[in-house]
């Protein structure tokens, strides 16, 4: 809370996250999993990384192989198949099913966890999660507006009722994910009526409940500062590696927090101890106590667990953040 506000820090805040195929399909593996990484990384805040289709499967969704490098599986088929079927989507108990045992999972790490590092469970956008349900949701958007708008209605409730369960299972905040956020994937007003109009609704319901909210930009050139000025929510997570707004002009426009600095795609994943030292180095050069360190998104699955210790190492022996 103290990076968020930009105050004074006896040393750099930091977070790690990544995928458990295969153990996150259990509440126990889950659970097992991301005890085990915390222990071993100590991260100053714990991102619960379900496996990425875990909010559609209770609407009938299968899915299928992980993806090689980041972890997430595959989805074989869904029930959504035209902008029509959207008007019959109907809501599922999000303490039940799949939902149900995302919580379990997290009531596990939180009954071993609680009080030792603060936890924040991923949630999806509404949009986010009818883009998974129908992978040509954006071609919907302007063939049936009406239709789309009948399910999102249902999907925010759902993910909503899923945020507000996350937080009586123990979580201090949210992480909060969109994947249509930035230029590009939708025009400005089907972004205002179809993204950003049901992600407000998701967080101002859950605002009040979590100690803090942070908001993830999944892709190239995030709508930044429509974000930064709209949404109440407590910091930002973007690819700061890889697209705009870099990391001096996101702390001239968001003034809390950021989730930014680490290259999770190339330096993390292949590069030397050098290399990820003089990287993290140069990010905190230019920085101040309003960045925590962390990765754009999840970490890939095949990084050495010595370049993740490597992380840990130069930031614990780096000096503490100064306001610049």
């Amino acid at each position: 809370m103290t990076t968020f506000s930009g105050g004074s820090l006896d040393r750099w805040a930091y977070a790690l996250w990544k995928h458990f195929p295969s153990d996150d399909r259990t509440p126990q593996g889950f659970a097992d999993a991301h005890v085990r990484f915390q222990k071993t990384y100590d991260s100053d805040v714990l991102k619960l990384t379900p496996h990425g289709s875990y909010c559609i499967v209770d609407w009938g969704c299968e899915v299928g192989p992980i993806h090689p490098i980041y972890g997430s599986p595959s989805v074989l088929n869904s029930p959504i198949k035209n902008a029509s079927d959207f008007e019959i989507i109907e809501e599922v108990d999000p303490t039940d099913g799949e939902f149900g045992r995302q919580l379990d999972g997290v009531r596990m790490v939180s009954k071993i966890l609680s009080g030792n590092v603060p936890l924040m469970m991923t949630v999806f956008s509404p949009f986010m999660v009818a883009s998974q349900l129908a992978p040509n949701i954006v071609n919907h958007v302007y063939e049936a507006p009406s239709q789309i708008e009948e399910g999102l209605k249902v999907i925010t409730r759902v993910m909503t009722e899923f945020g507000h369960a996350v937080l009586d299972a123990g979580t201090n905040g949210l992480f909060i994910a969109s994947l249509h956020s930035v230029e590009g994937k939708l025009k400005n007003q089907q972004f205002l009526d179809f993204e950003a109009k049901y992600t407000l609704k998701l967080l101002n319901d859950l605002r009040s409940h979590a100690d803090f909210i942070v908001f993830h930009v999944h892709g190239n050139k995030p709508l930044f500062n429509y974000i930064a000025d709209n949404y109440p929510i407590d910091a930002i997570n973007w690819h700061s590696q890889h697209t705009s707004p870099t990391i001096r002009e996101a702390l001239k426009i968001f003034n809390k927090g950021l989730f930014g600095g680490i290259d999770e795609t190339e330096t993390i994943r292949k590069g030397t101890s050098l290399a990820i030292a003089k990287q993290l180095q140069e990010v905190m050069q230019i920085s101040n106590p309003h960045l925590l360190l962390a990765p754009g998104c999840v970490i890939p699955i095949d990084t050495p667990e010595e370049n993740l210790r490597m992380i840990v190492e130069v930031i614990k022996n780096s000096p503490p953040p100064i306001m610049r």
